[in-house]
Order: structure tokens, then sequence, then C-alpha cells
């Protein structure tokens, strides 16, 4: 894996699945992506109100097939079937990027932990080893951060 950052203001990002693991990826795509769409015809009541509020678009349907990807440039199978996740990784168009939540074998990249301090960005990833493991040291350095701030 290569780690980088990038630049996703102007693209549109599709999260197909509407439960708390899209919940959460959610939470840091609303304030970086261009365009966000949610792709369920259930989703959390955080995710409904996020839409109402115009913060993400929300197609009530199931996942239909490679069409349903088209003009996405990042794309996230949160759904609770394998099987389905697994055909959306298989149905992308050349250039996707894909993060397959139930199987990282079938995603190009992964999301990092990240922390902000004081201008600087500080990434942690497990490779898709571990994201509890990554989410906890991530925790435990922000706690250390911010314990040596309050005492300076």
């Amino acid at each position: 894996m290569y780690p980088v950052m990038l630049d996703i203001s102007h693209w549109s990002v599709l999260i197909i699945g509407g439960g708390r693991i899209a919940e959460r990826k959610l939470q840091s795509l609303l304030k970086e992506a261009g365009q966000v769409t949610v792709l369920a015809p259930q989703v959390t009541e955080q995710i409904a109100k996020w839409a109402r509020e115009g913060h993400l678009l929300w197609l009530k349907q199931s996942y239909q097939g490679p069409l349903d990807l088209h003009g996405y440039q990042m794309i996230f199978a949160c759904t609770d079937h394998s099987e389905v996740n697994q055909a959306i990784a298989e149905d992308l168009e050349s250039g996707q990027l894909i993060n397959q939540t139930g199987d990282k074998r079938a995603s190009n990249f992964f999301n990092m932990k990240t922390i902000n301090h004081e201008g600087y960005v500080i990434a942690i990833s497990s490779q898709g080893q571990s994201p509890a493991g990554a989410k906890g040291l991530g925790e435990s350095i922000a706690s250390y951060l911010k314990d040596k701030e309050n005492r300076i």
C-alpha cells in the first residue's frame, strides 16, 4: 500500500449501505467530499438527518448493478450482504476506488485513523488488518497530545 492524502473536494462519492459502518464513514467524508450519495433502502437516523439537512443525497433503493456505480470516483460497499459487496467490487469501472468493508482483499484503498493537531495531520493505518487497533492507537496518541498541550 502506498499512503497518500487525496483532495476529494470535487469528487462524487457513493456509499452503498445505510448502517452504522456507513454512518461512521460519512462522518469524515461529509467534511471532505464534493458530493456524497448514499444508496440504501433504509438508513440510520443520523444518515436520514444528514439527508434532510442537504448534506448528502439519499437514494432509497438497493444496489441494482454496474449502472449504480457510474460517475463516482470513490465507492464504499457497506452492506450487510457479502454477496452484494462482492458484486459491487466486481462491477467497478476502470479507475474507481473501492473500500469493501467486509473483505479487505476486494478493496483498493483503506481509510486511515487521522488526528488533527496544531495544523498537522497524523495518519495511522493497519493496512486493513485491524481497524479497531488503528483507532485505539490513534485515540492514545490524541490523548497524549492533549495532555502534553494542557501541561504547557
